[in-house]
């Protein structure tokens, strides 16, 4: 069995990652703060947007090793075992990865949960696309 390049998944979700981490950090210390009033101010909002570009280029940089790395372990693992070719696999991996990545760093305010999320979702897009071939038939398993 042999699949697919991981390079297109890898790269997608690498683009991504920073769009993804950031707002999802925002919202998750939002979270934090329930059931008090969450206070936006206009500036802020304003600061957060402009500083999303920056954030998706650092955030590549970031992500674009462990997205490689991860998709190379998954697709060889689905080489020989089929049900680690399932996107569900992949996302719980993923979640687990950022999961275990903020206990690492030891975030604190949400930024475990939105790392664990980040990695869920980074791993949903690294999986997409991605399928596995024998002769001439092929396995795309839920994907």
């Amino acid at each position: 069995m042999v699949h697919d390049s991981i390079a297109p998944g890898a790269l997608r979700a690498s683009l991504a990652a920073g769009a993804i981490f950031l707002p999802t950090l925002v919202l998750v210390y939002a979270y934090c703060l329930l059931p008090a009033a969450i206070p936006v101010p206009g500036q802020e909002l304003l600061g957060a947007l402009i500083l999303l570009p920056l954030g998706c280029v650092f955030g590549f940089f970031l992500a674009i090793l462990p997205n490689l790395i991860g998709s190379a372990l998954l697709a060889a693992l689905g080489d020989h075992v089929e049900a680690a070719r399932l996107p569900a696999v992949w996302i719980l991996t993923g979640a687990l990865a950022g999961a275990v990545l903020g206990w690492l760093v030891d975030a604190r305010d949400g930024g475990s949960t939105a790392l664990a999320i980040t990695g869920a979702l980074n791993a949903a897009l690294c999986r997409r696309g991605l399928a596995w071939h024998e002769g001439d038939r092929l396995f795309a398993a839920g994907g």
